[in-house]
C-alpha cells in the first residue's frame, strides 16, 4: 500500500479525528538525519500527550518520514509537566491494556499507530481536546531550560539532558508510589 492509500484508508477509517492530521512540527534540527519534534496534544486537566516519529524516536520505520508512512511511533502522556503513566490520564481499561507491551521504562515505545488512535479518540471524549486555550509544552519547556543549562545548541547534548531530566522524574515517581503501597501494607 503507497503513502496515498495508507492517507485515504486513515480519512475513511478516522474522518477528521485522525491523530496525524493534527500533528503539528515544533522544531526540526539537522544533523545525523532529521529530528523531528511534534508540539503536544493538550486535553483538559492538565493532561498532555506526546506522538512522536522520527528517526531519533522509538518508531517504526526509524526514519524522518512523511507521518502517514509510520506503522508504530513513540508516545508519552504528562499531567502538568509531570510524565505519567498511561492509567494517570485514562480509565479506560481496552486502552490500557493496549499500552501495557509497549511501555519502556520512560515512554511507550513502538506503539501501533491504530493503538494510538483509540487512545487518541478514548482522551478526545472522556477529557475533550484543549484547542481554545495557549498551548505551553512541557517538553519545549525542558528543552529551554537544558539549553541555558547545558550551555549547549547541540540538539544531542540537550536533549540527552532532558532525556536524564525525565528519566529521574519518572524512576522518582516509582519509587515514591513503591514506598507509599509498602506504607498501606504495614497499616
Amino acid at each position: 500500500m503507497n503513502l496515498r492509500q495508507k492517507k485515504k484508508l486513515a480519512a475513511k477509517l478516522h474522518g477528521p479525528f485522525d491523530f496525524r492530521k493534527k500533528l503539528v512540527e515544533q522544531t526540526r534540527t539537522r544533523g545525523y538525519d532529521y529530528l523531528r519534534m511534534n508540539e503536544s496534544f493538550f486535553f483538559n486537566d492538565e493532561v498532555s500527550v506526546s506522538i512522536q516519529a522520527s528517526h531519533a524516536h522509538y518508531c517504526c520505520p526509524r526514519d524522518t518520514v512523511q507521518v502517514y508512512a509510520y506503522e508504530s511511533m513513540e508516545v508519552a502522556f504528562y499531567k502538568g509537566s509531570e510524565m505519567v503513566p498511561i492509567e494517570e490520564v485514562t480509565t479506560n481499561i481496552s486502552v490500557i491494556r493496549s499500552f501495557e507491551e509497549f511501555f519502556s521504562g520512560v515512554v511507550y515505545a513502538f506503539v501501533p499507530v491504530p493503538i494510538i488512535q483509540k487512545m487518541y479518540a478514548d482522551l478526545l471524549v472522556q477529557r475533550g481536546l484543549r484547542e481554545d486555550i495557549a498551548k505551553v509544552d512541557p517538553l519545549g519547556n525542558r528543552i529551554k531550560r537544558h539549553k541555558k543549562k547545558t550551555g549547549s545548541n547541540s540538539p544531542s547534548v540537550v536533549m540527552q539532558s532532558v532525556m536524564r531530566e525525565m528519566s529521574d522524574d519518572f524512576w522518582r515517581g516509582v519509587k515514591e508510589s513503591l514506598a507509599k503501597a509498602d506504607e498501606v501494607k504495614t497499616e
